[in-house]
């Protein structure tokens, strides 16, 4: 399914499910609904957890529009909030970006259950209020007035990693520890990117040291002379120390 479609769909499922009114209760033992982007291929995605107990029903809805709006197909189900991730599940979060979101609460989805990963949970006094908070998040990130989570990439020595940057600006940090050549000096230390169509669009770092920072912004577009087109970049890295590259959206 495109994108697009999954947007529309999703924008379309919440309306009418903050307008539909009172629902009858749900059991324990109703079958949960699980939407396709359950079963989808999340590599360089950014992933939305939720719970996949019947209890999570109306929060899986609220989690299909949440990652419409992110333009994402990456809906995790963390399993019922008294049993374990499936195996299936937890590969698909493992491949996704390191940034994104949980809906519901801790009782819904425990904080063990992001393994470790800084997630901004959105989450109510009940499950009409997380549905209300994540119709708001989805507007902003649509207009553009939200600044998605940051995520992450961390190494050491000299690497190639995969990200997905869509259309905007994004800031770009970089970052090396204990960087040293032979004899304790400090030594080179860059990172560069190179988009979808093979080009090196942006030399975030550049530098010698043992502890280099340093800083880019990107503009992400499909047209445009000085812009770089959205898409999976490469993100090439000459180190010797560890090191970190952080995305944010601006």
């Amino acid at each position: 399914m495109l994108r697009g479609t999954i947007r529309a769909v999703a924008m379309a499922a919440v309306t009418a499910a903050l307008i539909v009114g009172p629902v009858a209760p749900v059991s324990a033992h109703d079958p949960v609904r699980l939407p396709p982007q359950a079963k989808t291929d999340c590599a360089g995605e950014v992933p939305v957890v939720v719970g996949s107990d019947a209890a999570a029903q109306s929060d899986i809805y609220s989690a299909v529009t949440l990652a419409g709006a992110l333009g994402s197909d990456c809906v995790v189900l963390a399993g019922p909030r008294d049993g374990a991730f499936s195996p299936d599940q937890l590969q698909r979060l493992d491949s996704a970006q390191s940034n994104g979101y949980v809906v519901g609460g801790e009782a819904a989805v425990p904080q063990a259950k992001v393994h470790g990963r800084d997630l901004v949970r959105i989450a109510g006094a009940d499950r009409w209020e997380t549905a209300a908070l994540v119709g708001d998040t989805a507007r902003q990130l649509a207009s553009g007035d939200a600044t998605q989570p940051a995520s992450s990439i961390s190494g050491s020595g000299n690497a190639v990693k995969y990200v997905t940057l869509t259309t905007g600006r994004w800031l770009v940090e970089a970052s090396v520890s204990d960087n040293h050549g032979r004899f304790g000096a400090g030594t080179n230390f860059s990172v560069s990117l190179v988009d979808p169509e093979g080009d090196h669009c942006e030399l975030v770092a550049n530098d010698i040291g043992t502890e280099v920072r340093d800083s880019a912004v990107v503009q992400i577009s499909a047209d445009g002379i000085l812009t770089c087109p959205p898409g999976e970049f490469a993100v090439e890295i000459d180190a010797v120390g560890s090191w970190t590259v952080t995305f944010t959206k601006r």
